[in-house]
C-alpha cells in the first residue's frame, strides 16, 4: 500500500508538472487527485493529529509568506493590488496548500526554499539570453523537484518528512 500511494502521488504530480509546463495552467481536477493522492501518502505514514499539526503550521508559514509578497507589492505598486496576481497563479496557491500535509514545518520550508532556488536558476537557464517577458511554471517545477525528493527518500534516505523537533513538540 506505501508504494502505491508513493506510485499514485509522483503520477499526479507529474501530470501537474506537465500541463504547468506546456500550457502554464493546471486544470481542476488534477487537484482534486492530488488531494487525494497526498492524504493517501500522508494516512499511510503518520496519525492524524501530526498531519493536521503539520497543515496548520504550514498554512500559517503560507499566510506569512503571502502577506510578505501582499506587502512588497503594495510598496512597489502601491493600491494597485491585481499586479501580485498577475505575477503568482492560482494554481500555485492551491499547489501549495494542498502539500501542507505532506511536510512538519521545516521541511516544509526546506522544500519552499530549495525549489524556488531550482525554479529560479532552471529559468534563468532556460531563458538566457531572451528578452520576451516569460511565465514560469511555478507548481510545475515545485512538483518536478518534489517527485525527485520523494523518489531518493523512498528508495535511499527513509527519512520521516512528517516530523522534526524544532516545532511540533511544543504544540
Amino acid at each position: 500500500m506505501y508504494h502505491a500511494s508513493f506510485i499514485l502521488l509522483s503520477g499526479v504530480l507529474l501530470l501537474i508538472a506537465i500541463s504547468d509546463i506546456r500550457r502554464r495552467q493546471i486544470a481542476l481536477y488534477y487537484f482534486g487527485l492530488l488531494g487525494i493522492a497526498v492524504a493517501g501518502f500522508a494516512l499511510l505514514r503518520a496519525d492524524g493529529l501530526l498531519l493536521m499539526k503539520n497543515m496548520l503550521i504550514n498554512s500559517l508559514l503560507l499566510s506569512l509568506m503571502l502577506g510578505g509578497l501582499y506587502f512588497f507589492y503594495r510598496m512597489k505598486y502601491g493600491k494597485d493590488r491585481s499586479q501580485l496576481f498577475t505575477k503568482l497563479g492560482t494554481g500555485d496557491l492551491l499547489f501549495w496548500l494542498l502539500l501542507t500535509p505532506l511536510f512538519a514545518p521545516v521541511n516544509f520550508l526546506n522544500w519552499m526554499i530549495g525549489s524556488f532556488t531550482v525554479c529560479l536558476l532552471l529559468t534563468l537557464a532556460l531563458h538566457m539570453g531572451s528578452h520576451k517577458t516569460q511565465t514560469i511554471p511555478l507548481a510545475g517545477y515545485q512538483a518536478i523537484v518534489l517527485i525527485i525528493i520523494l523518489c531518493i527518500n523512498q528508495y535511499w534516505l527513509r527519512y520521516n518528512l512528517f516530523e522534526e523537533n524544532l516545532f511540533l513538540p511544543a504544540l
